[in-house]
């Protein structure tokens, strides 16, 4: 289909105050100003080159924080061919490049940023000066409690043999008010070092071996380098990859070599947890499911922005409900008081409501529950790490989901509203649409359509018969699971969680291939990324 007719072309327009929009006019004029300046070199001083860069940055970090993700592309873009290739600075923005592009579903783009990343990297401890025994972590890994969730791919990578065996992960990050305090906890207790005494450099100057060269005789660049950021994974032979296929090939790994989850529920977490439930009013030795269902109010500033289509009506999850509570186990709702009260009912304890709550209990509830059901939110990554099977519904974006082999996933859909039908799977792997998460990005002529009670109840109800013995089995067909996969990896996502077998039946039809509305030039670089 052509990408006209999807309107991949135009995005929902924003309404603005007149006020703002004539600032936004004079900003990309501004914009395109220095773009004509700097492909003309008539910057040629160097604090004016300076200050550009920095008049760049303001900028781009601007429309980033105000969810205006082209023109901080563009802000990016114009710094990184600005700079100095093989510098700190230049990689610290083509990192944001990659982020601006990954969030407007431009996958190949930004994978493609991050792999100039790791050339510019490469380049830079190409002398062999810095230390190999030891991986700082930046602080982009304690933003949020999904990204430090993130962390047990980092030690699954390093046991798998991918990375040094003998170095040491380290930060020295205050931890006093993240979110994931807890998490981070546990993986300290599996051997991940903290609050590094005398900072950063003398502990570098004690895990360094004699030919590697002092902390205070590093170049910027080189002290730089020992910070290793969130988002990008480097991989035997060379190859980096962005976080999310990253984190899928890991894990793939893992479970293919049949690995248990590095992280245990541990008998002090489980006394905790029986102290919870009696507090709770939960029976001893009742099961129980742990529901998570994302709305706006946790990050209230930046939806009011950016309207996220992660989000999920609760209500919707009632009849899940029921079937769970009418088959002996309680559901604990997830969250926290932002988000819209359930309705008083037997055998559901509202937890996002009460005064029980905390981060360390968040914790401890994930961890021992029988299965986590649940949207898309980094807490949903949580379950995981431990082995705790997850069934997520209304996923978006579907070119991205998380990646254990136990999960059930069933994605929201897009209905065309032009032509009176839904996408294809292929349709929406195929472009942009399949890797974006937020309404303002979507083409005016799509409606995202939320997962029906039915088919949220139809997938609990799988994973409570995959459940029903302690283990978790597959009820899955596996033929319409590979043809599902496998227009995912020829579009460049990967294999992550199984789709919920009754959604893949009732929507079979959209698996049939379609009429690619790529150009040669972009299949062939979507194509490059499949592993």
């Amino acid at each position: 289909m052509p990408r006209a007719r999807l309107g991949l072309g135009r995005r929902r327009a924003r309404r603005k105050p007149a006020g703002p929009a004539l600032r936004f006019v004079f900003v990309r004029f501004s914009l395109v100003y220095l773009e004509q300046m700097l492909e003309k070199r008539k910057i040629r001083h160097e604090t004016t080159k300076h200050m550009v860069v920095g008049i760049l940055a303001a900028a781009g970090h601007h429309f980033m924080s105000s969810g205006r993700l082209p023109l901080a592309e563009h802000c990016f873009d114009l710094i990184t061919k600005y700079l100095p290739a093989n510098s700190w600075r230049a990689i610290d923005y083509l990192r944001a490049l990659a982020i601006a592009q990954f969030m407007q579903g431009k996958v190949p783009e930004a994978h493609a940023a991050i792999e100039r990343v790791g050339l510019a990297k490469k380049f830079i401890l190409a002398r062999g000066r810095t230390a190999t025994r030891i991986t700082n972590l930046g602080n982009t890994w304690f933003v949020a409690i999904g990204h430090v969730a993130m962390i047990d791919f980092l030690l699954k990578q390093q046991k798998l043999g991918w990375g040094h065996a003998d170095a040491e992960i380290v930060f020295t990050h205050d931890l006093t008010n993240i979110a994931g305090k807890s998490l981070v906890e546990e993986f300290v207790a599996l051997g991940m070092v903290c609050k590094v005494r005398g900072g950063i450099g003398e502990y570098y100057n004690v895990k360094r071996s004699n030919d590697e060269t002092d902390w205070e005789l590093l170049s910027d660049d080189e002290r730089r380098m020992v910070v290793h950021e969130f988002w990008e994974y480097e991989f035997p032979g060379g190859e980096v990859l962005f976080y999310s296929h990253a984190a899928a090939r890991i894990q793939q790994r893992w479970e293919a070599e049949r690995r248990q989850p590095l992280l245990k529920f541990s008998d002090a977490q489980c006394q905790m947890r029986e102290l919870l439930l009696a507090r709770m009013g939960i029976p001893r030795n009742a099961w129980f499911v742990c529901l998570h269902v994302r709305e706006s109010g946790f990050h209230g500033k930046w939806n009011k922005i950016y309207p996220s289509a992660r989000d999920a009506n609760v209500d919707d999850y009632d009849l899940a409900v029921s079937t769970i509570t009418e088959r002996g186990g309680w559901v604990i709702r997830m969250g926290d008081t932002t988000m819209k009260p359930m309705r008083p009912r037997p055998m559901v304890v509202d937890y996002a409501h009460s005064n029980l709550k905390s981060e360390l209990t968040d914790i401890v509830l994930a961890s021992s529950c029988r299965f986590f059901l649940g949207t898309n939110s980094g807490f949903a990554t949580v379950p995981g790490i431990y082995g705790v099977p997850c069934v997520l519904t209304n996923w978006v974006p579907i070119s991205l989901p998380l990646w254990f082999g136990r999960d059930l996933m069933i994605p929201k859909l897009f209905w065309d509203k032009k032509e009176g039908r839904f996408l294809t799977f292929e349709e929406m792997f195929a472009s942009t649409i399949g890797a974006i998460q937020n309404f303002y990005d979507f083409p005016e002529n799509l409606e995202v359509k939320d997962n029906t009670p039915e088919e949220i109840n139809d997938v609990v109800i799988e994973m409570l018969s995959a459940t029903a013995q302690g283990g978790v089995k597959s009820t899955c067909d596996e033929s319409l699971q590979n043809r599902y996969f496998a227009t995912a990896i020829a579009h460049g996502s990967y294999k992550g969680s199984r789709i919920g077998d009754s959604f893949l039946r009732k929507y079979e039809g959209l698996l049939t291939r379609s009429t690619s509305y790529l150009s040669d030039s972009q299949n062939k670089k979507t194509r490059a990324l499949i592993w």
